[in-house]
């Protein structure tokens, strides 16, 4: 018997979705997350991922969306670089090829919001993991909407609105003093001004958090939150900037 067969099934599954992801075989990574979450249950443990187990779960999902993102950028910068040629005779070529990437990277979106929405947040109990997965739901369906046109779009943009605005229900009474209810924020608030186009609502989800931050960050635990502090610190910093820019655009425009 090797080394591997004599651990215990939930170990080997955890070992072995860590090699999967340095293997970048991450469909294959969720499929040992599944079968973890099926024998916590068989324990009688709960059926939520460890912090940890959920974190590496995550970083598989979104180190395989963004090496496709990454090389939907590539294309479309050897695009611009071509149309800039007069009768360029590779053009089409590489606007077939962008396509190609962009209905992957559109499939594979759909594959793993899927998955979120079938095995994570149904299995989830607690209300900070369902907005954990709640919120990766809403920002992979908002690359899409980097992107694509029409009715795959609108419907990309429904989803990563349900998918924010459940989450942003969820964390309605929590304190905002963590690094996910932030991130969350300010993603939700991006979405909604350079996505949606609605920009006293985001402007109006900004404020709100930072009101928030206000309230409570005098009794914020630095000690305590020492690991998460810098992380926390930056993201209330992004939301002050984003406000602030936003504002002077509302300005602007309401001159013309």
């Amino acid at each position: 018997m090797s080394e591997l067969e004599a651990k215990p099934l939930y170990e080997k599954n955890i070992y072995m979705a860590l090699l999967a992801q340095q293997c970048s075989r991450y469909k294959e990574m969720f499929q040992y997350f599944v079968e973890l979450i099926k024998q916590r249950e068989k324990e009688g443990k709960s059926k939520d991922l460890l912090p940890k187990e959920r974190e590496l779960l995550a970083y598989g999902f979104i180190s395989f969306i963004n090496s496709q993102r990454h090389s939907l950028h590539i294309c479309m910068a050897f695009e611009t670089k071509e149309r800039k040629e007069y009768n360029s005779p590779i053009l089409s070529d590489i606007l077939d090829y962008r396509r190609k990437i962009e209905s992957e990277l559109t499939n594979n979106i759909q594959d793993i919001t899927n998955i979120i929405d079938a095995t994570l947040i149904k299995n989830s109990e607690e209300n900070l993991t369902k907005i954990y997965y709640l919120k990766l739901k809403g920002d992979f369906n908002r690359y899409i909407t980097e992107y694509e046109k029409g009715l795959t779009r609108e419907k990309a943009s429904n989803v990563a609105s349900k998918a924010y605005q459940d989450a942003m229900n969820l964390a309605k009474n929590m304190n905002i003093m963590n690094r996910l209810l932030l991130g969350l924020a300010l993603n939700f608030s991006i979405y909604q001004y350079e996505v949606v186009g609605e920009r006293k609502n985001a402007m109006s989800i900004a404020e709100e958090c930072l009101n928030k931050v206000d309230k409570e960050l005098p009794e914020f635990n630095m000690d305590k939150n020492e690991e998460d502090y810098g992380i926390i610190m930056d993201l209330i910093d992004k939301m002050k900037k984003n406000l602030k820019k936003w504002r002077i655009e509302e300005d602007e425009q309401n001159k013309i």
